[in-house]
């Protein structure tokens, strides 16, 4: 089987300087797992990124017909929007929020729901080197499955080490 892929980013003001880190892309693809066991996503995506904040926002819209042609479509659908603004002293903050509704056609709708908090410091160094220490905070919450599944909370402490 042969897929079909397409994307395009279109930056509509890149004349404005306020602006013009603004980003609309748009995302297709249709393939299959095997033989009339169809796969299609469709996203949706807006961007935005400067010296003090990046923000996003996407859209997912996905069907799956992994079991072959006599079974019904998985339809599932989501969104996620995450904001990082920045500092001049090197620390920033990160928050993300995604829902996807693992099943649109069960009522009600399984969903799962992530969030996550952080903070972020950037020592500055010279010549092209970079270290990061993050420390966040993610909950899930899975919504509406029998048996009942309970949320998970993580705590967690990143590095990064750039030489």
């Amino acid at each position: 089987q042969k897929s079909f892929q397409i994307r395009g980013t279109l930056r509509p003001l890149p004349f404005l300087p306020i602006l013009r880190g603004l980003r609309l892309t748009g995302f297709y693809d249709s393939d299959h797992y095997f033989q009339d066991a169809k796969k299609e996503r469709t996203a949706f995506a807006l961007t935005f990124e400067n010296t003090w904040v990046n923000f996003g926002a996407e859209w997912l819209d996905a069907k799956d017909q992994a079991a072959g042609a006599a079974v019904t479509d998985l339809k599932r659908d989501g969104y996620s929007v995450w904001l990082t603004p920045r500092t001049q002293f090197g620390l920033e903050a990160l928050f993300r929020y995604d829902s996807l509704d693992t099943n649109r056609d069960l009522r009600p709708k399984p969903r799962r729901e992530r969030t996550i908090a952080g903070i972020a410091y950037w020592p500055p160094l010279q010549g092209g080197k970079s270290i990061a220490v993050l420390i966040d905070y993610e909950q899930l919450k899975i919504k509406n499955v029998t048996p009942l599944v309970t949320d998970t909370r993580i705590y967690a402490l990143h590095t990064l080490f750039n030489f």
